[in-house]
């Protein structure tokens, strides 16, 4: 699986997708057939799919367009009032205002006049919980409202799955979107969609103890409203809400688990992992993305953009575009060599420059070492970086030598070098690993580390990104470091190559925390006074 960051506004619309995080482009295989079986549509999967379709038989590449979680707010998604970096401006407005008498109804001149759409694609799939906490008349405004919005927007297939805030049975008239409230299985081409809603109507997710009650042997794309338990479902508690009941249910289908697993409902869990899923006998790396939209806790807006997920047959294309590996492809390679059982691995992450933020964390997740470096020019960078490499190394194990209650740990080798940069300057640094095998070199993205540490507001600018990584950074060095707190201003090359370091080390495993960054209630950054 390839993936390339889409969130800034720059990017041209046609050739790539726009994603809150980052879009995720899964290699799904094709299995043995699975019946497809309807039942409990509303309308009917055949009414909602009469209009004329595109040939998913022809395509290689199926695009999801995921939300969930929008409760009433679903506007905030392309209300020009609240634009947010994953919205474009172009034709979408005029195009709009042209489909303001949809069969006849006449639409909400607010909703039409100050919207734009969503970004293109196959299927449009909410996952629940669109509709409104109020009873009568304000709640059925609010699913008219809804049903009025997904006419607007340009998804050919759109398909809503019953979250547990919303009603059992919906007609979405205008959208003509299909209402799933049971388990389902629906194929497009040769991809299989597994479907699970939230259980209460006509059926019982914590009843039905067998796969096959769920979810079909196997699949390409299972879609649920409730994430797995324990994967991306941690509450503002740091209760685990997730289901074990399906997930239960993946770990034993007889087939491939599916490759990729879309959810919501916790809105806390907003984010993307691997996980393998699987018997001994048949296992599989998935790609699982908590898609919800609404605020931390009880839901009041919307913080999050939709989410865009291609699915091909292809390795590492999209839009006839080669894509550059991602940070996990990279990270997954071989290794040159085992690890010794009396070492413990060490991560040097740079922020390259010739003002270069530098920082070290060992494999339990302690920061021990950052600094804020000034090279003259490319000749001293040259020069300096392989003698950094093993001096950063070097020093670390001489400390602990010197110090008695150190003496007998074990030594520390230096196994990951992650760069955040590129051009020239970077090849001081690769040339420097041409004769340390035991050293793997990782490419990371700026907007990949702010993408799971930043929040959208804290990436809507350089500064504010920057004013964020100083602050995660001073949290990190007091709740990760034995240094003591950072005394007085942190330097922003040092600070972004401490948060780009926090961020990998809890990719390779060695920080588990949930979230990874303490926030206040408001969302700001918590921070040793």
């Amino acid at each position: 699986i390839n993936g390339e960051d889409l969130s800034q506004s720059n990017v041209n619309f046609e050739s790539m997708c726009p994603v809150e995080a980052h879009a995720c482009y899964a290699n799904a295989l094709i299995h043995n057939d699975v019946s497809d079986v309807h039942v409990g549509l509303y309308p009917s999967l055949a009414e909602s799919l009469a209009r004329e379709l595109p040939d998913f038989h022809a395509k290689d590449t199926l695009r999801l367009v995921v939300i969930s979680d929008t409760h009433g707010y679903e506007r905030a998604l392309t209300d020009t009032d609240c634009l947010e970096p994953w919205l474009f401006i172009n034709d979408t407005l005029k195009s709009a205002e042209e489909e303001t008498n949809i069969d006849g109804i006449q639409t909400d001149l607010c909703v039409v006049k100050n919207s734009y759409l969503l970004p293109e694609g196959d299927i449009l799939l909410h996952l629940g919980d669109f509709a409104v906490d109020r009873g009568g008349t304000a709640r059925q405004n609010a699913l008219d409202r809804f049903d009025r919005w997904l006419s607007l927007q340009p998804h050919p297939v759109k398909i809503v799955v019953r979250g547990n805030h919303d009603p059992a049975q919906v007609k979405f008239s205008l959208s003509q979107a299909t209402y799933v409230t049971r388990p389902e299985t629906m194929t497009f081409g040769n991809k299989t969609i597994a479907i699970v809603p939230y259980g209460s109507s006509g059926f019982s997710v914590s009843k039905a103890t067998r796969s096959s009650c769920l979810i079909p042997s196997t699949c390409d794309i299972l879609a649920t409203h409730e994430p797995p338990h324990s994967i991306l479902d941690s509450c503002l508690s740091g209760d685990r809400a997730g289901s074990r009941v399906i997930r239960s249910a993946v770990e034993n289908m007889k087939g491939l688990p599916p490759k990729l697993w879309v959810c919501g409902h916790i809105h806390e869990g907003r984010g993307s992992m691997r996980h393998t899923f699987g018997t001994k006998h048949t296992t599989r790396e998935t790609v699982v993305i908590n898609a919800a939209n609404a605020n931390h806790g009880r839901a009041n807006h919307l913080m999050h953009g939709p989410v865009v997920v291609d699915v091909s047959e292809k390795n590492g294309i999209c839009g006839g575009k080669e894509q550059k590996p991602s940070l996990q492809k990279t990270i997954s390679t071989e290794r040159k060599r085992e690890k010794n059982d009396n070492e413990e691995e060490l991560l040097l992450a740079i922020d390259l420059g010739l003002r270069c933020g530098a920082s070290l964390y060992d494999s339990s997740g302690k920061i021990l070492r950052y600094e804020q470096l000034h090279f003259t020019d490319s000749e001293e960078l040259n020069e300096r970086v392989p003698l950094l490499i093993d001096s950063w190394e070097s020093d670390i194990n001489s400390k602990m030598e010197s110090d008695p209650s150190t003496a007998n740990e074990k030594r520390r080798v230096l196994s990951y070098l992650a760069i955040e940069g590129g051009g020239d300057l970077l090849n001081a640094w690769e040339s420097s690993l041409a004769d340390k095998k035991d050293i793997q070199l990782v490419y990371v993205r700026p907007e990949e580390w702010r993408a799971n540490l930043l929040t959208q507001k804290e990436r809507k600018s350089g500064r504010l990104s920057k004013e964020a990584a100083r602050l995660i950074a001073r949290q990190v060095v007091s709740d990760f470091g034995s240094m003591g707190d950072h005394k007085g201003k942190f330097k922003t090359d040092a600070a972004e190559s401490v948060a780009m370091g926090f961020y990998m080390a809890s990719h390779l495993g060695w920080i588990v925390r949930t979230p990874l960054v303490k926030r206040y209630s408001n969302g700001n950054i918590i921070v040793p006074k």
